[in-house]
């Protein structure tokens, strides 16, 4: 007989006890996983204590197959002789709420302990989303010739939200790592992506494109670079091209589209065993015609036609003849022309002072970060999956 636990993260788990047919009890404790090697035919029972904030389901295996799952902490079956027996205790968390740090100067270090021994350590602000109900208690890290800030403490509800709060007033606080980087702040776009605070120092707040990049990364439909360990770098790239394969993510971040669904090869091999290898594959499969040419390079820049007419495909708009009256640059016969068509008709984009439209120009990241933007504005019900953290662009 085999007892497994899974936790609703790394380290979590709870306690557990097995009821043996001679009726003695073994108590597990947190042991996540277990082997009895002895265990004579009868009647069992396993009762389960989840963490705090999370629920238990129990799944019975017998001989290699699933036999039965129960939404209880507790489960009782018959073990016969030569049998193979595999339990598995899983718990979620259920009862959850949120937690924010803010700090006057931002960038404070800080660490958070909570219950089921979990630790949070980060710079202000953040917030933690989903974490279990129970006793939480905030540490700010020194300050160098500052008053030590007193540790704080705080109790999460089901649903609630704690926010500890702290303003450091210092003499030499201006002189402080702390305070640029609150200026900084101030200065360019800042997001909160997952529990960290990011600020973008390419895209100035002063921008035309600010508020649009601001709006595309907290969606989540397009993010910054990433460094070779995989955290954000900092730098968004306003005015790097996109390519086809770019252009095939945001597509599917826009429209809510999951590429891992009925994963396949992509059939342009140039696609194959990279990383938007998936979304590529996504793309073809869904017949959208920016991806119809399998020996295309998936990292060339997207034109501007590319770029309208993939979106509107992952949205599903419908489309308008072109009758070669709104761009002096395109005709009924230039590719793409029904979705540019489309596309400006529904004020999801304009021409230039000259009256044209550039079909086969790039676009840059900034030029698709208002795009995206003005999308969402226009298609709203085609875009909720993602429009949970967006609240418009004024």
């Amino acid at each position: 007989m085999v007892v497994e636990q899974v936790g609703p993260e790394e380290g979590v788990t709870g306690v557990w006890s097995l009821l043996k047919p001679d009726y003695k009890r073994v108590d597990m404790g947190e042991n996540t996983g277990y082997t009895f090697e002895q265990t004579p035919a009868g009647n069992y029972t396993i009762v389960a204590t989840p963490p705090s904030g999370a629920t238990t389901s129990i799944e019975l295996w017998r001989n290699s197959v699933q036999e039965k799952r129960v939404d209880l902490p507790q489960i009782s079956f018959l073990a016969g002789d030569g049998e193979s027996i595999r339990i598995v205790i899983n718990y979620v968390y259920t009862r959850i709420g949120k937690i924010s740090v803010t700090t006057e100067p931002q960038g404070l270090g800080f660490s958070i302990k909570g219950p089921n021994d979990l630790v949070f350590t980060g710079n202000s602000p953040m917030e933690y989303a989903g974490v279990p109900i129970g006793q939480y208690t905030v540490t700010f890290d020194p300050i160098e010739d500052c008053i030590a800030p007193k540790p704080k403490s705080d109790k999460l509800v089901h649903d609630g939200r704690i926010q500890f709060s702290i303003k450091v007033v210092c003499d030499k606080l201006d002189q402080l790592p702390q305070s640029r980087i609150q200026e900084n702040a101030l200065e360019f776009v800042t997001v909160t992506v997952g529990n960290e605070r990011i600020t973008f120092d390419d895209v100035k707040t002063s921008e035309w494109f600010a508020t649009y990049v601001h709006a595309a990364i907290r969606t989540g439909i397009m993010g910054g670079y990433k460094g070779p360990d995989g955290k954000l770098t900092g730098k968004f790239g306003p005015g790097d091209n996109v390519t086809l394969a770019q252009l095939a993510k945001v597509a599917h971040g826009l429209a809510g589209i999951d590429e891992s669904k009925n994963r396949t090869i992509p059939q342009n091999e140039r696609a194959r065993g990279t990383w938007f290898a998936d979304v590529f594959a996504s793309a073809e499969r869904q017949y959208w015609l920016a991806y119809r040419a399998v020996r295309d390079d998936p990292e060339r820049p997207a034109t501007r036609a590319e770029v309208v007419c993939t979106l509107l495909q992952a949205l599903d708009v419908p489309r308008l003849w072109a009758r070669e009256k709104r761009f002096t640059d395109v005709t009924p016969l230039t590719p793409y022309a029904d979705c540019i068509e489309t596309a400006a008709e529904s004020g999801l984009v304009k021409g230039d002072d000259a009256g044209t439209f550039r079909p086969e120009s790039p676009i840059n990241r900034a030029e698709l970060s208002k795009i995206l933007v003005t999308a969402m504005d226009i298609y709203g019900e085609k875009t909720l999956e993602i429009r949970g953290n967006y609240d418009g662009v004024k």
